[in-house]
């Protein structure tokens, strides 16, 4: 009996024994995009008072820095100029965390009611030039 609640617990905690130590912050996954020709932060969390390297593939540049007590780490990291060509991301603190499909481009925020809505073909009184082609094209990217 006592086996199989030792097993039982080993399988619960797998999971969390084969993970990385690093933890990214919750805009920081696969898929992100990052703005071009900026100084952008890449923030995280691992073991306090450790090493962390972050690379970017677009500039094979490494940043390094130490996590502070509360294992908290950022870096600034420099993008090039935008592209649709997918990037990665490495983040290195002796276990290897990568961040795949990162897009370099115009990151905009926007916020308000309706009256930010448009269609992609623009409005009668104010088209979009070219929008057919661009609608068209879309699926290739």
């Amino acid at each position: 009996m006592k086996a199989l609640q030792l097993l039982t617990i080993l399988i619960c905690l797998f999971p969390t024994l084969t993970q990385g130590r690093v933890k990214m912050g919750p805009l920081h996954n696969d898929g992100m995009v990052l703005q071009q020709n900026a100084d952008v932060k890449i923030w995280g969390w691992t073991q306090p008072n450790r090493k962390v390297s972050v690379k970017g593939s677009w500039n094979k540049k490494r940043v390094n820095t130490r996590s502070d007590n509360n294992g908290r780490f950022e870096v600034m990291l420099k993008t090039g100029a935008g592209s649709f060509i997918p990037q990665t991301l490495e983040i290195n603190d002796g276990d290897k965390l990568i961040i795949h499909d990162v897009l370099i481009g115009e990151v905009w925020l926007c916020s308000g009611q309706s009256n930010m809505e448009m269609p992609l073909h623009g409005f009668s009184s104010c088209p979009v030039e070219n929008s057919a082609e661009y609608i068209a094209e879309a699926g290739k990217y």
